[in-house]
Order: structure tokens, then sequence, then C-alpha cells
């Protein structure tokens, strides 16, 4: 028997309580494959979310905001919300994380903090963002956000995987630039994979209905493919 088909679903029915009978109607073949062995599709809440088929992240090695290697084991074992983005955006970046730490706080009002997403900030502007200028910016917003970066090869294998984007725009006569980049959320699930994006607005209750909504999926989904 897999490890995932003990464990899964029993966190799937801590975190979404509004969502049990999806997931034992899921698992107890109600809503099991079909005749051909195709898996029904996600609920309605996350059915523009969920990847069709969630892409591991593969292998990359960036540096995190506290000078620890950060590659795909970061993510194993645990859900993460990632933001791509760099620390001198104007406006972008400081909104959405000021989003993601208000999600952080709604979900710790119901969520066991062992059982919480952690948040990752990806720089894609290594030049002007060390590893401690991120420390201090992502830990502004929640001191328990982590952020990493790294070597431009290795930001573009995990920025090419999971289909996200950014592009470092023309320099100015003051040899500033801006960096145009994704703006959604991309959620990675205990395995290591894109499992979902998030687009905005991101409203706090609405992001933790869907987090509840994508734990209780992945652990129905993941029984009935073991």
């Amino acid at each position: 028997m897999s490890r995932r088909l003990t464990f899964w679903p029993a966190l799937a029915l801590l975190l979404a309580a509004p969502f049990v009978g999806y997931a034992l109607a899921y698992m107890g073949g109600a809503l099991g494959p079909n005749a051909d062995g195709a898996l029904p599709p996600p609920p309605a809440l996350i059915e523009k979310a969920v990847i069709a088929e969630p892409v591991p992240v593969g292998s990359f090695q960036l540096t995190d905001n506290r000078g620890a290697r950060f590659d795909a084991g970061a993510f194993e074992g645990k859900w993460s919300f990632v933001l791509f983005g760099y620390t001198q955006c104007p406006d972008v970046c400081p909104l959405t994380l000021s989003h993601l730490a208000d999600i952080r706080e709604a979900m710790a009002a119901s969520i066991p903090a062992s059982e919480l997403p952690q948040f990752v900030f990806i720089s894609v502007d290594p030049a002007r963002d060390r590893p401690e200028d991120l420390n201090g910016y992502v830990t502004y917003f929640n001191p328990a956000f982590r952020a990493a970066t790294g070597g431009v090869a290795e930001i573009d294998r995990l920025v090419d995987r999971i289909g996200a984007f950014y592009r470092h725009e023309r320099k100015r006569s003051d040899g500033e630039y801006e960096v145009t980049h994704s703006a959604e959320i991309f959620v990675f699930d205990p395995e290591a994979r894109h499992f979902a994006t998030l687009h905005p607005p991101f409203d706090p209750k609405k992001i933790v209905d869907r987090f509840r909504a994508l734990a209780a999926h992945f652990a129905a989904t993941g029984a009935t493919r073991s």
C-alpha cells in the first residue's frame, strides 16, 4: 500500500471539511475512474486552477534567504505557494506578498501550523537580489515567508518547467531597469509538482477554500492512482 493512500486522505479530511463528501465519494468509487481509467475532473471551485497533469519541478539549485541550498527537495512533503518577482518591483510583488500574508493568517485560523503551506518568493533578478536582501524583504511581510534566487540558468530551469514567465526590460539612462514577470501564485503539491495556478485577485477566504479543495483533490486522485 502506498504512503499516500494512508496519509493524504487523512490530511484531506482535516483540511477540507467542506469537501469531505467529495473526497470520500471519490475514494469510495462514486467518483472513481471512468471505464477507460480516466479520472473525473476536479470540482468547479478549482477546475480552472488545477493542472491536468501535475508537472514535477525537476532539477534546479538556488540559494534561499538564509544562505542554504534550495532545490526540488525544498518542496517535498509540504504544500507550497510560489511567487516569482524581484525586490525592486514597484507594485505587483509587494501587493501580492501582502495578500499572501493575509492568506496565511486566514489559513492559520483553521489549519494546524504543521499543515500550513510554505510561502516562497523566487527572485528572477539575481543581479540585484542577494539572499540577505531577500531575507529582509520577505520577512517584512511575514517572518515565516521564504525566498530564493540563484544563477539565471538555474532560475530558468524552474521557470520554464512550470510555464512561468519573466523578462528584463531595457535599462534606463540611470542604469536601472524593471522586470516583467508572472503575477500568478503557483501551487506545488507535497510531491514537488506544479499542481495548480491561482490567478489574481487573491481574496483570502476564497484562496483558503480553494486550498482545501486542492488538498482534497490531491488526496483523492492520489489514492485512485496508487
